[in-house]
């Protein structure tokens, strides 16, 4: 699909730069210079273009989106809309395209890609303890995609907000193009939650093990039987070797 947006692209070589300003469009427009497949469908593109203030703006977007696409380039099957309500621990995607990977899940994950939802969403919730209310996982930030290369490089601050929701977001990208192909099942897709294996229940509130500088690692644990190194972000089972 031709766009023929007259935006300013940022395509060096075989690198695209997307930055905090860039837009459902002029991502898509940087893609098509690439000669990439978009990583938006048509309606999101259509939906693009909202109204604010009696005019007309464009709307941002989540860069998980792009990095999902990025990553999964050469699996044609592959769509982000297959992960919606996967398994007992993808999260909902909503009719605005915005997925709610919070307190979405119902039990042990069914397989390898529902096991990425699940590493995800821990990393989010972990990144919301690391940096408060203000860190949303809808902020922006700059990344840069290396084609050749096949990666993606988070381009902000060591330990900010934007640098580890990047880092999140970059990691659960990978993780699905590791193992979507052998894991996806449409069986799975809108599983039935009350099928899903629960674990034990606690009162006890899990805790976030890692710094600021070290994600995407941090995960929850639970003190009463497991330990942290903050400084690997690795959990241990108490009375293990690892445990400082």
């Amino acid at each position: 699909m031709k766009l023929g947006f007259l935006f300013a692209t940022a395509v060096f070589g075989t690198t695209i730069e997307i930055d905090e300003s860039d837009t459902v469009r002029s991502v898509a427009e940087k893609f098509e210079s690439a000669e990439l497949e978009q990583p938006f469908d048509e309606e999101e593109l259509g939906n693009g273009l909202v109204r604010s203030g009696g005019g007309i703006e464009e709307r941002n977007f989540k860069k998980w989106k792009v990095l999902l696409k990025f990553f999964n380039r050469e699996n044609p099957d592959f769509s982000y809309k297959h992960l919606a309500m996967y398994g007992c621990q993808c999260g909902a995607l909503g009719k605005d395209g915005k997925y709610d990977f919070y307190g979405r899940g119902a039990g042990q994950a069914l397989d390898e890609l529902d096991e990425a939802c699940k590493e995800y969403s821990s990393c989010l919730k972990c990144l919301g303890e690391a940096h408060g209310d203000e860190c949303s996982p809808s902020s922006r930030y700059k990344l840069r995609l290396d084609t050749d290369a096949g990666s993606a490089t988070c381009r902000a601050k060591e330990g900010s907000c934007k640098q580890n929701l990047c880092k999140c977001d970059t990691q659960f990208a990978e993780r699905v193009s590791a193992v979507y192909a052998e894991s996806y099942g449409a069986e799975k897709k809108d599983y039935d939650r009350s099928q899903c294996v629960r674990g034990a229940s606690t009162r006890q509130p899990k805790q976030c093990c890692g710094t600021k500088d070290t994600f995407p690692l941090n995960r929850p644990y639970r003190a009463f039987s497991q330990c942290c190194d903050a400084s690997s972000a690795g959990v241990y089972e108490l009375g293990s070797d690892q445990c400082p």
